[in-house]
């Protein structure tokens, strides 16, 4: 064998060992992802599920029909919907619904994982909550995607206007969750037409921004979820689910439980904000 052709054979043993650390690092990165993953959906939330078999009577069927009326969606047990990232996208957390029988639960934190948990209540009436997500929501969701925030997400207000809103997030979480976010910024974005708004309109403002779903739609123009909506509000306002936040009546914004004071319009604030949470947990892990 010619010294050129040995050289070339060492080149490509050389490559072909290089492709190879590659693929075992790229192997490596994933199943550590996967694992993370997995460790912060078992703290996040553990779901049972209970199968009963019972004779169906006429007393039965109205006491199941009574509980459909008061149980809430899926994936809101702590009458928010969570959004957390995983492999670079938004993903929704799957819950059981709350309602008769499964009262609502506050969500667990990740911190120990280095994640930051943000709450944001919103008035989808209100000028603020408004000017917030149209501020810092494109950048939030972002670091969301990127797995340094999760997002908790929940809907209040009095009007007429913002249960309806707050109904239409409720539809959207039961279905499709991975587009809370994504239906959390349609709404506000189009808090001019919510005054007016029926639910055939709500549910075009949701088909705009993606979500065509055809049980979306369905659930958005009837009247599913209504009363358990106003018990959500209703428990928001008495801080009966999360008691380390408290009571809230208005559209705020809580980064670890502490509320954010800065100014809501300045997205550089905000992110500034969230890197300071992210240094803190880090620093509790070390210590």
């Amino acid at each position: 064998m010619s010294y050129a052709a040995t050289k070339r054979g060492k080149a490509a043993s050389k490559a072909a060992r290089e492709a190879a650390r590659r693929e075992a690092e790229r192997r490596a990165r994933e199943e550590a992802r996967r694992r993370r993953r997995n460790r912060i959906l078992a703290a996040l939330a553990a779901v049972v599920v209970v199968a009963v078999v019972a004779t169906i009577t006429v007393t039965q069927v109205r006491a199941a029909r009574e509980r459909a009326r008061l149980t809430g969606p899926e994936n809101m047990r702590s009458d928010g919907i969570v959004l957390y990232g995983d492999t670079e996208k938004v993903i929704g957390l799957t819950t059981d619904p709350n309602g008769p029988g499964a009262p609502a639960q506050a969500t667990s934190h990740v911190r120990a994982f280095g994640i930051v948990d943000v709450k944001v209540y919103a008035d989808y009436t209100d000028p603020d909550a408004a000017a917030f997500w149209a501020a810092v929501g494109e950048d939030l969701t972002e670091r969301v995607a990127e797995g340094d925030v999760t997002v908790e997400i929940h809907a209040i207000g009095q009007s007429q206007a913002a249960v309806a809103a707050a109904r239409a997030l409720a539809c959207v979480a039961d279905t499709r969750p991975d587009d809370g976010l994504t239906a959390h910024g349609a709404l506000l974005a189009a808090q001019d037409r919510l005054a007016t708004a029926t639910g055939a309109d709500l549910a075009a403002i949701l088909a705009d921004a993606g979500i065509t779903d055809d049980a979306v739609a369905r659930c958005v123009q009837g009247d599913r979820f209504a009363e358990w909506v106003e018990g959500a509000i209703e428990r928001a306002a008495t801080g009966a689910v999360d008691t380390v936040i408290g009571p809230v009546v208005e559209s705020g914004v809580w980064i670890l439980d502490e509320p954010y004071e800065g100014d809501l319009t300045d997205a550089e604030a905000f992110g500034a904000a969230l890197d300071a949470a992210l240094e803190a947990i880090s620093l509790d892990e070390e210590g």
